[in-house]
């Protein structure tokens, strides 16, 4: 296998046999060839990933011919979302959540403002 099969597979070195499945599972819903957004290219390497980690004897002889240390994670794309691209670049969901947090904050900046200014319209100076 010519690229990483946890990278392809979105899991770290130190998954667990049933985090490898639920990711395979999730990239084959994702990427399968009848689905909207398919790709058989990246379905073939979905599938040599999951033949090589699905198996526990083939996961060991990968691990061995790939010089993986046993306990040490291995964490992929921007950090601890696994949908973001192994390239560093954000994910537009990423994005989104991104522009909506800005937007959040900019709406309430600009209602205290509005209620700070407007709180001061038709008040007079102490005695």
């Amino acid at each position: 296998m010519d690229i990483d099969a946890y990278l392809v597979l979105g899991v770290g070195r130190d998954a667990s046999a049933s985090e490898i499945r639920a990711a395979y599972r999730r990239s084959a819903r994702i990427h399968h060839p009848d689905q909207v957004r398919g790709d058989a290219a990246v379905m073939a390497q979905v599938n040599a990933a999951w033949r090589v980690l699905g198996d526990p004897a083939r996961r060991a002889a990968y691990d061995a011919s790939t010089g993986a240390v046993e306990g040490v994670p291995r964490h992929v794309g921007l950090g601890t979302d696994r949908r973001d691209p192994p390239d560093g670049s954000p994910s537009p969901a990423t994005l989104r959540l991104l522009v909506l947090f800005a937007l959040g904050v900019a709406i309430v900046l600009f209602v205290a403002i509005l209620l700070i200014g407007f709180g001061r319209v038709g008040t007079t100076a102490p005695p």
